[in-house]
């Protein structure tokens, strides 16, 4: 058997090495095979890569984030310089991926794969590249589930540009894509486009985008607005996310319980 194969490889090589045509028709077919297998080969490669790539986006974002001005307060009102002696920092932020998500209910969450090993507590924010998701519900070792912004009563502060008014960010259960901002008079000047960030404070950094106001209406028997806003994330598609670590979350609450417990 073995010398009938090694005479076959003769016979061919002494084939292709006298008809040019032949030779080139093997050449193409043995390329176009090899190519086929690199291409299947590149391609597992990158599906196994491509966790690992998220992951190392997620981590560089972080330091950006963690640099950005709005994530510190100033510990010297005359100046202000990117200096550890002058700011403090006030959020931190942990990567996490969402392992599973509802958007149809009036009260939807997700689940992230990341819990109380990595620190996360109930009460964090949950912000992405284009937005913010919601706010931590419940925490295992190894998950956390988070109450989305597609939801009742989510009561997160945000603040309407140029003017900076402020108001509340509320759903209606209806559109994944559609948001609804209360709060705001309606003897404020409110333009189309506008773009909506977080008011800052407990729970979110200031300036995390949030949407882009697309229509308002009086309400009725209220000098305020209902105004309808375009969400900048889409929560049907978003994966990769950051919890927000509040550092001063705990000397704020307890200041603000003081005022409460007195009244």
């Amino acid at each position: 058997m073995l010398v009938f194969v090694l005479l076959q490889i003769i016979a061919l090589n002494s084939y292709t090495s006298y008809l040019k045509y032949p030779e080139s028709k093997v050449l193409t077919a043995a390329w176009s095979v090899s190519s086929y297998f690199l291409e299947i080969k590149n391609n597992i490669t990158s599906y196994i890569d491509l966790k690992t790539n998220n992951h190392s986006l997620q981590k560089e974002n972080i330091l950006l984030r963690q640099k950005t001005l709005s994530n510190y307060v100033s510990i010297n009102n005359k100046e202000i310089k990117i200096e550890d002696t002058i700011l403090h920092q006030r959020y931190g932020f942990i990567c996490a991926n969402i392992i599973n998500s509802t958007t149809n209910r009036r009260n939807n969450f997700f689940t992230l794969n990341a819990g109380s090993l990595q620190k996360i507590e109930k009460g964090m924010g949950v912000v992405s590249s284009n937005g913010i998701i919601g706010i931590v519900h419940s925490v295992s070792k190894h998950f956390s589930l988070v109450k989305s912004v597609l939801s009742k009563e989510i009561n997160v502060a945000v603040e309407i540009e140029p003017s900076m008014h402020y108001g509340f960010l509320d759903w209606t259960g209806e559109n994944a894509k559609i948001g609804l901002i209360s709060g705001v008079s309606n003897d404020v000047p409110i333009k189309r486009n506008a773009l909506i960030k977080t008011r800052g404070g407990l729970i979110f950094p200031k300036g995390i985008p949030v949407g882009f106001v697309d229509k308002t209406k009086n309400i009725e028997g209220k000098p305020e607005w209902e105004i309808s806003i375009r969400f900048t994330e889409d929560y049907k598609r978003v994966q990769n996310v950051y919890i927000v670590k509040d550092l001063f979350f705990k000397e704020q609450q307890e200041l603000e319980n003081k005022l409460t417990t007195k009244e």
